[in-house]
């Protein structure tokens, strides 16, 4: 089934922007993605060149260019938090920006702006922020995982460095014994979930990789420190909470425990069933 098919029978709402002044840059962003995840889908090509068109044509003016990123990565992954995260349209965020990282226009194919993605990192390191217990409906929460979701898949590819990011969420949602809330809790298990789901076998490797000092100081925890902020007794010790959290509340939890069953090769969780996603 291609693209198309899957997108008519899984509708997805139009990405919106909702500043109640949105800048022409920001128009013309949603306008083009809105064209390449939905009718008349577009190519990723196509949308990478309409995309590049809108970078400032100075590369000397101080400033220029970094306040450009920074307002288009702010504005992409705003766009991108509102697609949910087991659409395929996530996907194809991914694979827009993949290309879009290798794009040199035509008349100058030795100029690669996008190459490295300049910008994202910071950008996604500037919009983490999770949402408070306070929250008047779902939709932060919906968002907080659907951009997990999405770095996870740019970090499962190497358009990201996601590992911290990846091992805060882990150590958030199954290490940490705070009493929280159930929509927060669950929120974090989802968010989490994410990781293994989409760039399970870059964690596995990093686990047997040796921490940097500024790695055992940032992504420690009460159970695990030292030379244990990478290793194997912490893998497992995550793949024992999803399979415990799977047994309670199934979807993603369900999914990432065999997810990282696959990838250390040790038996999946059984009598399970389906993989149903829970709402919260």
């Amino acid at each position: 089934m291609d693209y198309r098919n899957k997108q008519s029978a899984s509708s997805l709402p139009m990405l919106a922007l909702y500043d109640e002044d949105p800048s022409t840059l920001a128009q013309s962003i949603v306008a083009f993605l809105n064209t390449y995840v939905g009718p008349p889908f577009h190519s990723a090509q196509r949308t990478s060149s309409a995309l590049d068109l809108l970078r400032p044509l100075s590369r000397n003016i101080e400033g220029v260019v970094s306040i450009f990123l920074r307002r288009f990565w702010r504005t992409f992954l705003n766009l991108a938090s509102q697609v949910p995260h087991v659409h395929e349209a996530q996907q194809k965020l991914v694979l827009l920006l993949k290309d879009l990282n290798s794009y040199s226009r035509p008349n100058e194919p030795q100029v690669k702006f996008w190459n490295g993605l300049p910008g994202l990192q910071s950008a996604i390191n500037d919009c983490w922020q999770e949402p408070t217990p306070y929250e008047e409906d779902y939709t932060p929460y919906e968002r907080w995982v659907n951009l997990h979701s999405f770095a996870s898949r740019l970090y499962g590819i190497n358009l990201l460095s996601g590992y911290k990011l990846a091992i805060k969420a882990l150590r958030r949602a199954l290490e940490d014994n705070e009493s929280q809330d159930n929509m927060t809790k669950r929120c974090r298990i989802k968010a989490a979930a994410q990781w293994m789901l989409y760039s399970a076998g870059v964690l596995f490797t990093l686990m047997y990789s040796r921490p940097t000092e500024n790695d055992r100081q940032e992504l420690q925890s009460w159970r695990f420190t030292g030379r244990d902020v990478f290793s194997v007794n912490r893998w497992n010790f995550w793949k024992e909470r999803f399979t415990y959290y799977g047994t309670v509340i199934g979807g993603e939890a369900v999914a990432a425990a065999n997810s990282m069953s696959r990838i250390d090769g040790s038996r999946p969780m059984q009598g399970l069933g389906a993989l149903p996603y829970s709402n919260y």
